[in-house]
């Protein structure tokens, strides 16, 4: 997220603020992120670590293959 976006996913005002928006997973992203990466992000903040997108899944999803550059 911050490396697209330029800034914290979850900065807020003061910490306490912060750490409920963590909590709640309230993120909100700018018109500039598109939605691959949306789901990608939301995709590697799931609580479960059951439901999270694992190493393997991430090397396959559309945004990351579509921009990786070779090496």
């Amino acid at each position: 997220y911050e490396l697209l976006v330029g800034s914290p996913p979850f900065q807020a005002p003061d910490k306490k603020d912060t750490y409920k928006r963590i909590s709640d997973v309230d993120l909100q992203f700018p018109d500039s992120v598109s939605e691959s990466a949306r789901k990608l992000i939301m995709e590697l903040l799931q609580h479960d670590s059951q439901k999270r997108m694992s190493i393997s899944d991430l090397k396959s999803h559309e945004w990351i293959k579509k921009n990786l550059m070779s090496i």
